[in-house]
């Protein structure tokens, strides 16, 4: 009787624990792990991502997402190509280039698709245009983007790149060097370096590559091949969650950075920097050659200036067929 009465019982708790379960919403039932590592420390232009998590985009898509921040754009192709990080926000320059070495990784989804890269000068220095350059001095560091693609800007506005004083040094001390005034110019990057100058009170003056017709393609997400292969699934569905954090970054600016502070209070102080680097970043989701396609798409055109230049002045190794560099396959349609 004992045992029957405890059959029973088990009976009953299988019942209700069956109940419970049918409950559930479908997405809590079966939450798939994946993770994102940015290209860098926390900046405004990440806020999307974060957004999209705070707010259960991606858990309303099934899947349960890290963040991480990055250490370079190489280091973000690197442990995506391995398979350590699923995903990756990172410079479709930088994925390029491993990609015409070998690397196993792919664009998905375009972010940054005019090119925020800048020159910024003193404002008291007069520099207008790309040949106001010649003779001033000017900081780059070796192997940055900016720097490696400025002679593609002096060539397209007809000025004189052997006629530039530079100075070389590394990423991390081109802005103290410029706001010390041991320099005339910079490059850097519109959302990112520009907006770190101008909130220490400088004053300059700014010239955008993409205005001169050199516009190469700048962030967004990457994956490796296996993944697209294997899981094409999830591809959809974590990008349908972060076109909708992208958009809801930009219906609400201020509340996509509040999340970012949120997250790392750490760096509460730079709210302001923040609103503004999202902002900017905000202004660079397409190119005329993507205009009326839905969030994310890629223009084939672009791609193929982005190689063209990046071979001739980017040291990329090898140019592949276009359509090993990026898809549009998992685009979201709205």
């Amino acid at each position: 009787m004992v045992r029957g009465r405890m059959s029973v019982c088990g009976a009953l708790a299988g019942a209700l624990g069956l109940a419970l379960l049918l409950a559930l919403p479908v997405a809590a039932l079966a939450q798939k792990k994946v993770n994102l590592r940015l290209d860098w420390k926390t900046k405004g232009g990440h806020a999307p991502y974060h957004l999209a998590a705070e707010q259960g985009l991606f858990q309303a898509e099934g899947l349960q997402v890290e963040i991480f921040e990055g250490q370079g754009s190489a280091t973000t192709v690197k442990t995506v190509a391995t398979g350590q990080d699923t995903f990756g926000w990172a410079d479709f320059g930088t994925m390029a280039k491993g990609v015409s070495q070998g690397v196993p990784v792919k664009a998905i989804f375009g972010v940054l698709q005019t090119s925020p890269m800048v020159v910024m000068a003193h404002a008291d220095k007069n520099v207008r245009h790309p040949k106001d350059l010649e003779g001033k001095r000017i900081v780059l560091s070796h192997g940055d983007s900016t720097s490696q693609i400025l002679p593609a800007l002096m060539k397209a506005a007809g000025a004189d790149y052997g006629k530039l004083n530079i100075v070389f040094t590394t990423g991390p001390a081109k802005i103290p060097a410029f706001l010390d005034r041991r320099v005339d110019a910079m490059t850097g990057y519109s959302e990112n370096q520009q907006v770190i100058v101008e909130a220490s009170g400088a004053k300059i003056t700014v010239i955008k590559y993409a205005d001169y017709g050199v516009n190469t393609l700048s962030n967004g997400t990457i994956t490796s091949s296996r993944v697209l292969r294997e899981e094409p699934e999830t591809v959809k569905k974590f990008l349908r969650a972060v076109a909708r954090g992208i958009r809801a970054a930009q219906a609400d600016p201020k509340g996509a950075v509040a999340v970012l502070v949120k997250r790392f209070p750490a760096v509460a102080n730079q709210e302001p920097i923040f609103l503004k680097q999202l902002t900017l970043s905000l202004a660079l989701l397409e190119t005329p050659n993507t205009k009326g396609k839905p969030l994310g798409w890629m223009a084939r055109e672009d791609w193929e200036n982005t190689l063209r230049i990046l071979k001739e002045y980017g040291e990329l190794p090898q140019v592949l067929p276009v359509e090993e560099y990026y898809t549009n396959d998992f685009i979201p349609a709205s």
